[in-house]
């Protein structure tokens, strides 16, 4: 496999783990936050409408007695006052309603309406009675309905208690579920870095081992050793670096086959440069033989040649010899 690819698949297991990694913390606060908006609807609205209802109640409780109680004239505004607050009671417990998700929330809230319908319907009576000018009549059920309100705020007070430990039973779990995130978080988190670290090592051995043992090779080539050679498992390599060893391995027997012809090439030289020394030599001790058969030649030449001119010189005596006995004839 090329290195490039090597590359690329190591990036890509890196960028795959770093996605794993983003796509569990994406998934973690998205989860985080479902189960955080899970509470505010489930627990916190509630919550703030069991407020209402008892806020509403209480108020209900204090207006009726005050009506009893009150003056004819005054007595209008403080009915106008109880009707607005029983139909913000009846509004907050239908929001209310829609949020149950427990049955004991809804044994309770079933309490809390039946207990609340008597109620309203003792608030209908004292009212009659009290339009009707009966007001000691409505002053004792006044008083009756004291029981069915502690029933309906102890119907609330329990709806209140129920929410507040479903908060905290919730709480304890979104906290748990907070711890186990964290933990699937941060082990995804350390493998993937235990992965790029491995994959780091694995492809920086792959790649610096066979450079040292290149580079090892070179600087032995470069110190005269021409036997060395590549290691086998690079030259085995189908990569760049296989590449190069080869490269390397190769050069390493060119160089090698070279200085072995240089060599080869210069001992027979060194012979011939041999030979023909021993054929110099020769030559030289055959002109120095000749060199003394010329001189010997050149003695006898000049031995002839003064035998020559004294024959020469007798010659020319005898002619002159007989130049003058033709002389003595002639005048004779």
């Amino acid at each position: 496999m090329k290195i490039r690819r090597r590359l690329t698949l190591a990036f890509l297991g890196i960028a795959a783990t770093s996605l794993i990694v983003g796509v569990a913390g994406v998934w973690a606060l998205v989860f985080q936050n479902e189960v955080s908006e899970g509470m505010y609807r489930n627990m916190t609205v509630p919550l703030g409408h069991l407020i209402t209802m008892t806020e509403n109640f209480q108020r209900i409780r204090v207006d009726i007695r005050d009506y009893v109680q009150a003056a004819a004239p005054d007595r209008p505004a403080y009915l106008d006052s109880i009707n607005n607050l029983r139909a913000g009671e009846t509004q907050s417990s239908a929001a209310f309603a829609r949020a149950i998700d427990a049955d004991q929330d809804q044994k309770l809230f079933d309490a809390y309406t039946e207990s609340l319908g008597k109620y309203f319907e003792d608030l209908e009576t004292i009212q009659t009675l009290v339009e009707a000018n009966k007001l000691p009549e409505a002053r004792t059920l006044l008083k009756a309905t004291t029981e069915t309100a502690v029933q309906t705020q102890q119907a609330i007070d329990g709806l209140v208690e129920a929410k507040q430990g479903a908060a905290r039973d919730a709480k304890n779990g979104n906290k748990a579920l907070t711890g186990q995130i964290v933990l699937l978080v941060s082990v995804v988190t350390a493998l993937g870095f235990l992965v790029a670290v491995f994959v780091g090592i694995v492809l920086a051995r792959s790649i610096v081992r066979p450079l040292r043992a290149s580079i090892r090779q070179l600087e032995e080539l470069a110190q005269g050793n021409l036997t060395t050679r590549g290691d086998p498992r690079g030259l085995a390599r189908k990569d760049e670096i296989g590449d190069l060893v080869r490269a390397t391995h190769q050069m390493a027997l060119d160089l090698h086959e070279s200085v072995s012809s240089v060599a080869v090439t210069a001992l027979h030289l060194e012979n011939s440069s041999r030979s023909l020394g021993d054929r110099m030599e020769t030559a030289a001790q055959v002109v120095a033989s000749v060199s003394r058969g010329i001189g010997s030649i050149s003695e006898h030449v000049i031995d002839q040649s003064a035998g020559v001119s004294e024959t020469s010189a007798t010659s020319e005596q005898i002619l002159q010899n007989l130049g003058a006995l033709n002389n003595l004839i002639g005048e004779q």
